[in-house]
């Protein structure tokens, strides 16, 4: 049955044709691919399928069956306000409540497949990712130098090169996930094998996350240090969006991440793109003299307001900016 709405969409409104409202598009909408929106709250939203349940359990991806109806939202602020008042009247992380659907318009989608798509190709040509720093690649250790040093000084240099090659290993997940889900024919397949590709992605990246060190001066240079650390932060974003346009793409909508606005990341673009320690130093000159200025995704939209700051405007920036504000975003990224 379909969910509840109460009354019908804007786009058969203004054609003034006869909706069946539904979630997360009604037909018309659907098979046109145009965005559905509803001038008023969804009431409900049907319990998710069987199958959404048993992913549920194996990943964490959708909140736990018990019993919940979710409600879909329309903005990311709505979704966040719900959540936020969920966890505080205690309930879990994985509960619908505390993680509520947010609807994604076509535009919006149309534009992150395109983005993800790029990616994807530039990934299987060998190019480099907006989340992997290119010098990652390029940065390799000989085993057979470790017999002229001391023991210690092996294995660190053993740490950090198996650093640096889970960070390439997650470099090249994320571009074979993207492809499959993206790039590949349909089959029969398809579905369970990106399903999976993504359980592994998420995994493996939140992984690397939790058990990198936490200081790396001692072992790496500045800037390199620099680069791992925004590469580590910047694959967790990418494993978070990845996972989040698969189930757009076939459900129509997301689930809001508790906490996600909060996680860091280095906004400053010329940082970034340095190519070289000393490309790094003059960035970091010119941007008043910080190595590190991390801004929380969540401050990062609020101090950038309806218009990216020039020095802040980057591929992997705009790509957060759209994931927040959606058709807003697109047109504000299109204006002189």
């Amino acid at each position: 049955m379909p969910p509840s709405l109460r009354k019908a969409c804007q786009a058969c409104t203004k054609s003034k044709r006869r909706c069946v409202p539904q979630l997360p598009a009604c037909e018309r909408c659907a098979v046109k691919n145009i965005p559905c929106v509803y001038d008023l709250e969804p009431i409900v939203k049907s319990q998710p399928s069987t199958r959404s349940h048993e992913h549920a359990r194996s990943n964490g991806s959708a909140p736990q069956p018990n019993g919940e109806l979710n409600i879909v939202y329309d903005s990311v602020e709505a979704a966040r306000d719900a959540s936020i008042s969920a966890l505080a009247i205690g309930q879990g992380l994985n509960s619908a409540a505390a993680r509520p659907m947010l609807m994604s318009t076509g535009e919006q989608t149309q534009w992150l497949l395109a983005f993800f798509s790029q990616v994807a190709r530039d990934g299987l040509e060998g190019k480099f990712s907006p989340f992997v720093h290119s010098c990652i690649f390029q940065q390799r250790f000989s085993a057979s130098s470790c017999h002229a040093v001391t023991a210690q000084a092996c294995g660190t240099a053993q740490a950090r090169l198996q650093l640096l090659q889970r960070l390439e290993d997650i470099h090249e997940l994320t571009t074979q996930t993207l492809s499959r889900l993206l790039l590949d024919k349909a089959s029969n397949k398809k579905d369970a094998e990106v399903e999976s590709l993504i359980v592994r992605l998420f995994s493996d990246t939140q992984s690397l996350w939790t058990s990198a060190p936490k200081e790396l001066n001692n072992d790496f240079g500045f800037w390199e240090s620099w680069v791992v650390a925004e590469s580590i932060r910047r694959s967790m974003f990418a494993a978070i969006m990845v996972r989040g346009l698969w189930h757009a793409a076939a459900h129509g909508h997301v689930y809001y991440e508790p906490f996600f606005e909060s996680m860091p990341f280095d906004p400053r673009t010329d940082i970034w793109e340095a190519k070289s320690s000393e490309e790094w130093e003059e960035a970091i000159r010119k941007t008043g003299g910080q190595h590190t200025q991390l801004k929380s995704y969540h401050e990062f939209i609020t101090t950038t307001g309806t218009k990216l700051n020039p020095e802040e405007d980057g591929v992997f920036q705009r790509l957060l900016f759209v994931c927040y504000h959606g058709s807003r975003g697109i047109r504000a990224l299109e204006e002189p």
